[in-house]
């Protein structure tokens, strides 16, 4: 469930990954128009799942929202990325 946002020459891209054990979120971001990325960002680091990230921008501030699995329900958080 990949998810991207865009500011100007920023772009910031988010999904869900399987790859730890159990979902979670991670991001990547390029400050150049795609010239070249930054490192995966885990986003998320949870015991639980965490699915369905969405990315939206406000100028140069970078948001993401997403769903955990927890204590059989699911909450919705939220966190600032920095820019």
């Amino acid at each position: 469930y990949p998810d991207t946002a865009v500011y100007k020459d920023n772009i910031v891209i988010v999904w869900e990954d399987y790859k730890d054990g159990n979902g979670e979120i991670y991001a990547r971001a390029s400050f150049n128009n795609g010239d070249a990325w930054s490192s995966e960002i885990r986003v998320t680091d949870s015991l639980s799942l965490s699915a369905y990230p969405k990315i939206v921008n406000h100028n140069r501030d970078f948001f993401v929202v997403w769903q955990e699995y927890l204590d059989g329900k699911w909450e919705v958080y939220f966190k600032k990325l920095s820019s």
